[in-house]
């Protein structure tokens, strides 16, 4: 989806069709994929982009192997959030 650039606008509207509650507060679109085809928790869901993300950041070739090397969805988001700058504040 990345090299069509359409992964916020199809995410969206797979928000939309799913009727996910309050889908539109949700910023990234992995995040909205996320809860637009599982029915897990925010929290979880949160943990899962994060550790997706981390994935990216890295250029795995293998998602399910690196995770497992990586120590698991926990461990990755949290490799995530070290990464991470700060958000400016919105205007």
């Amino acid at each position: 989806m990345k090299e069509r650039k359409v992964a916020k606008k199809e995410s969206k509207e797979m928000i939309k069709i799913s009727g996910v509650k309050n889908g539109e507060l949700l910023r990234h679109p992995i995040r909205g994929i996320i809860a637009a085809t599982s029915g897990i928790n925010a929290k979880a869901a949160s943990k899962m982009t994060q550790a997706l993300r981390f994935g990216f950041y890295e250029e795995w070739a293998n998602i399910e192997l690196e995770l497992k090397k990586n120590g698991g969805v926990a461990a990755c988001a949290r490799k995530f959030s070290k990464l991470k700058k700060p958000r400016k504040p919105k205007k």
